[in-house]
């Protein structure tokens, strides 16, 4: 029985990591002239936030949130726009931390409140500005 029991655990964590590699796969971070997308793994749109890390760290929440749809494939694309993030209050370390970004973590609700959807690093982003 114990045998039984060690088998099936251990499959359940093999297919969790399974699911999580294929679901990070789905994730992506872009970086566009006017705007900066987020793809996350979700059948329908939910409230995200985010965090960049570089010489400045900062977190934004729906502030520049100009649409989060979802793309019919298991993912949904946040677009915020750089133009309204830049000339906020905390537009000077907005651009600071933008142009420095070398992580970004996004979360599932509000900042530092809900689970890490994903964490991304320099060499993941796609960068088209």
């Amino acid at each position: 029985m114990r045998i039984i029991k060690n088998t099936l655990l251990a499959f359940a964590v093999s297919m969790t990591a399974i699911f999580n590699l294929a679901s990070a796969q789905n994730q992506q971070v872009v970086f566009n002239q006017n705007t900066f997308e987020i793809t996350y793994t979700s059948d329908v749109p939910k409230y995200i936030s985010f965090m960049l890390f570089g010489d400045e760290s900062l977190g934004v929440g729906l502030y520049g949130q100009v649409s989060n749809v979802s793309n019919q494939d298991g993912t949904c694309t946040a677009t915020y726009d750089l133009d309204k993030l830049l000339s906020c209050g905390a537009g000077e370390k907005f651009a600071k931390a933008y142009s420095t970004c070398d992580a970004i973590e996004v979360f599932g609700g509000k900042l530092y409140d809900a689970p890490v959807l994903f964490y991304a690093e320099e060499g993941d982003f796609i960068r088209n500005n």
